[in-house]
């Protein structure tokens, strides 16, 4: 409702207005005719309350616009960043796998043999002769 429309409520409501003043003001606005100037205020609070609703609705669904995009959005984030995570853990879990392997079927070249001597020609493991 507009700030008029308001005003115009509140003076009907609570004016402090006689009845003869009221019906007078009524009288005056139908141009000699109370019927006519009862049905003039009603259709202004009817273009009014139209006005309203149209604005309520294309409120309503603007702010069901945004909610609905930024649902989606919300969504789309929270799936994007579930799959980053997976692909992320599935790559570590993959690495984690290779590097087992790998350690558990390596063997060195020369791991048969009882006494090893290191490829620079020392003994094994650094153990000193005295």
């Amino acid at each position: 409702m507009t700030n008029t429309a308001m005003q115009i409520a509140n003076l009907m409501k609570n004016n402090g207005k006689n009845a003869a003043d009221m019906t007078h003001a009524v009288k005056i606005l139908g141009e000699g005719s109370m019927q006519r100037g009862f049905a003039r205020i009603g259709e202004y609070f009817s273009a009014e309350v139209a006005d309203a609703a149209a604005k309520s609705l294309m409120s309503g669904r603007i702010q069901g616009g945004i909610v609905g995009i930024l649902g989606t959005a919300a969504v789309g984030g929270l799936a994007w960043w579930l799959t980053r995570e997976r692909k992320a853990k599935a790559a570590h879990e993959a690495e984690g796998r290779t590097i087992l392997r790998t350690m558990e079927t390596t063997r060195a070249p020369f791991a048969d043999t009882e006494e090893q001597e290191d490829p620079d020609g020392t003994n094994p493991d650094n153990i000193i002769d005295a």
